[in-house]
């Protein structure tokens, strides 16, 4: 894939995804082996977004054949990355257990190997349906006896087959439009007495910028989304699981459609300074809590 920053098209810059203000600043700088990026702030929410602004065509060609082979230089799902998306899977049910949620019809956006669904059908009996656009991982899905579509254009839900579960795992940071494709979801597709369940890297506590990642969430953007988006937040998780003990790597959000939306985003404020707080505390915390700042990669279990 051409580097990004390279091209006619990085030389614009986003409006921010959030609120959709044109006024933005330099954020941080990204090196990675096969791209740059530059990420923004937006002035006025405190938003932190990619500048560079993806083309569907690009998006498309990168995340069927080119995005897990940067990321894990594999194509085809390795062991380390089943291993953590199944022990992912069974604390995200006991999340859902614990909220005293028993879902029936579950739809997995961005559903990888298929770990979630399968493990959400075995506690709830629920029936499920994947989106992962992903070619080999749709693939493994699939031989697991799984409904997966390549994508949510593909996925036709008739009023009264709505699913009471929606969750995007590790999903919304890649979305060049995270507010408009949750608007949607609760639109079309979500019950109307339905759940959301999201999960994203927490910029204050997670490298959190990589190649994928369009969008950085910390607790606050990511609520002003989700009421953006029309949800209200039932229930919210900070964590660092199934990494660390003591690192708050991930927010975990369970939403509820709302009657309302806001129009006007609560601004955050101090957001460079804290993310930079944030990391000198983690290096910390990796030299005095060696073991419980980073875990052992969890064993396959399947």
């Amino acid at each position: 894939m051409t580097n990004p920053q390279s091209t006619d098209a990085a030389r614009s810059i986003r409006s921010c995804p959030l609120c959709g203000s044109g006024r933005n600043r330099f954020f941080e700088h990204l090196e990675h082996p096969t791209m740059t990026m530059d990420y923004r702030i937006c002035q006025d929410c405190g938003f932190v977004f990619q500048s560079y602004i993806w083309q569907d065509s690009e998006l498309v060609e990168y995340y069927s054949s080119q995005y897990r082979v940067q990321m894990e230089q594999s194509d085809s799902p390795t062991e380390r990355v089943r291993a953590i998306e199944n022990a992912r899977a069974r604390l995200l049910t006991r999340k859902l257990i614990a909220s005293g949620v028993v879902p029936h019809r579950h739809l997995d956006i961005g559903c990888s190997t298929g770990a979630f669904l399968l493990e959400c059908n075995r506690k709830f009996g629920c029936l499920g349906t994947g989106v992962e656009p992903g070619n080999s991982y749709r693939s493994f899905a699939q031989e697991r006896g799984l409904e997966v579509l390549p994508s949510l254009e593909e996925l036709v839900v008739a009023p009264e087959d709505r699913y009471d579960l929606v969750s995007l795992i590790h999903v919304m940071e890649h979305l060049p439009d995270p507010v408009g494709t949750l608007t949607d979801l609760r639109e079309t597709t979500l019950a109307p007495d339905g759940l959301l369940l999201v999960e994203v890297p927490n910029l204050y506590a997670h490298d959190s910028l990589e190649p994928a990642h369009i969008s950085a969430f910390s607790p606050h953007t990511l609520e002003q989304a989700l009421k953006k988006a029309g949800y209200y937040i039932h229930q919210l998780w900070l964590h660092g699981q199934p990494r660390s003990n003591v690192l708050q790597l991930y927010i975990t959000a369970l939403a509820k459609p709302s009657r309302k939306t806001i129009t006007h985003i609560l601004p955050e404020e101090l957001v460079v300074f804290r993310r930079k707080i944030s990391l000198i505390q983690r290096r910390v915390l990796q030299k005095l809590m060696p073991g419980q700042t980073w875990l052992p990669y969890p064993p396959l279990e399947e």
